[in-house]
């Protein structure tokens, strides 16, 4: 197949994994995460005045089939069939790229970025699903903004929706960590500093620089050893950071983040902070939920993330381009 032809097949396959038959008119959203044993669900009412968890809830799962049912119980149990539902996927889901600026018209944006990316993942092309989101232009190099693209793989993508769709849930939105990540930092920006907020999962970090509530760098990291127990490792991860930290200052002419945050999935947040602190010598803040109206339901640490998709305007629905 040419890459021509399947760019234009392929230019609106998100579009086909999202069911717009659903009315937006509520105020009740979902969000769902999919791990390799768990499928987290987060159920909320949402206005432009506050956010009520309405349920919180993790349930294991053996294989496909038995995904489905357990999750098509909790559809039913709880009413969940009408709600719109936000698919937050995990970093090992997608790969996220930062390129410079393509010298094209915007009609063929999505031929050049195909061939751009092509170089860049480990299966073909053909097998892909890309859409894109700009970023900020560099200061060097003004009126060219960069793009972020994201890619993932067909197959998973009809799987995951297949299995959801089947268990009841209509899926309006596919997000990734980096802009949830973005929803929650914008809590904060309502001045000209700029944020850095940093999320581990068991073996990974993403890396998020925001400012005025604009994603403007962002890296997945690969988590080799223990920031708690390998100073070694502390110190180059710390590091890594701080030459973030330039490149954004150079890049953007920004002063560095003067607010950093942290969050988790894991339960050993506080020595992350500890540590982060002491090596970047900055005082590291763990993000807080006090945006959330209070309720019965819990709110576990690996659930922040979809509170930061849920935090998403309907404006900013998946969309080529957007």
């Amino acid at each position: 197949m040419q890459l021509a032809n399947y760019v234009e097949k392929a230019k609106h396959r998100i579009a086909d994994f999202l069911q717009r038959d659903i009315a937006l008119t509520t105020t009740q959203r979902c969000c769902v995460t999919i791990s390799a044993q768990n499928i987290s669900i987060l159920h909320v009412d949402k206005t432009p005045e506050s956010m009520r968890v309405l349920l919180s809830k993790t349930l294991s799962y053996s294989d496909i089939i038995n995904a489905t049912s357990n999750l098509a119980n909790i559809v039913k149990d709880h009413q969940l069939a009408n709600i719109p539902v936000y698919w937050l996927l995990a970093p090992q889901d997608y790969q996220l790229f930062l390129l410079d600026y393509l010298p094209v018209k915007e009609n063929e944006l999505r031929d050049a970025l195909s061939w751009r990316i092509k170089s860049l993942i480990n299966f073909p092309i053909q097998d892909a699903v890309m859409d894109y989101f700009s970023l900020p232009e560099k200061k060097s190099m003004p009126s060219q903004p960069m793009i972020a693209a994201v890619v993932t793989k067909n197959q998973f993508l009809t799987d995951m929706t297949n299995m959801l769709k089947h268990a009841g849930l209509k899926v309006v939105v596919i997000d990734i960590p980096e802009l949830a990540m973005r929803n929650l930092t914008a809590l904060s920006e309502d001045d000209e500093k700029s944020t850095g907020f940093i999320y581990f999962y068991k073996n990974a970090a993403i890396f998020n620089i925001t400012c005025k509530k604009i994603l403007y760098f962002s890296r997945h990291i690969k988590l080799s050893a223990s920031l708690t127990t390998s100073t070694d490792y502390s110190e180059q991860f710390s590091l890594d950071i701080t030459r973030y930290f330039d490149y954004f200052q150079h890049q953007w002419r920004y002063a560095r983040p003067a607010r950093v945050f942290i969050g988790s999935e894991r339960d050993d947040l506080t020595d992350l902070i500890k540590v982060l602190s002491h090596y970047l010598l900055l005082a590291i803040q763990p993000f807080s939920v006090n945006f959330i109206t209070p309720s019965d339901a819990v709110i576990e640490n690996k659930q922040l993330l979809m509170l930061g998709s849920l935090l998403r305007k309907e404006k900013d629905d998946v969309a080529a381009g957007n």
